[in-house]
């Protein structure tokens, strides 16, 4: 009796799954967008990007438009302008020793690490 119960049951969930699908498909067919709708209008989404490639951090950009930094950082694939105060880059002008990028023989370093220059 239980495996009858469970067998309509698997089946009207199928058909359930099915029409919901041919209901999406409908949906998109017609433009409709799925999901959430984005926190930004379009002019923001120009406004942010522009802030963004003019150095500006990811933070005080969110924090005006009141969303999340993430928000911000998934915009697009518009070319971002490096901030050239930046740590990183401040240590390849400097040329200093932290950025001389440290290569080991196994993962966790020991005994055989040394730098790619070659010094231990």
């Amino acid at each position: 009796m239980l495996t009858v119960l469970g067998g309509l049951a698997e089946f009207e969930r199928d058909l359930i799954r099915a029409r919901t699908g041919e209901g999406r498909a409908r949906a998109v067919a017609r433009g409709q967008k799925m999901g959430r709708p984005f926190r930004l209008t379009d002019h923001q989404k120009r406004e942010a990007i522009k802030r963004r490639n003019q150095g500006e951090t990811l933070a005080d950009i969110a924090r005006s438009y009141n969303v999340s930094p993430a928000t911000i950082s998934r915009l697009g694939d518009q070319p971002v302008t490096p901030n050239p105060l930046t740590a990183r880059s401040a240590l390849r002008a400097a040329g200093t020793s932290a950025d001389r990028g440290f290569r080991a023989g196994r993962r966790g370093g020991g005994a055989a690490a040394q730098y790619r220059d070659g010094s231990a």
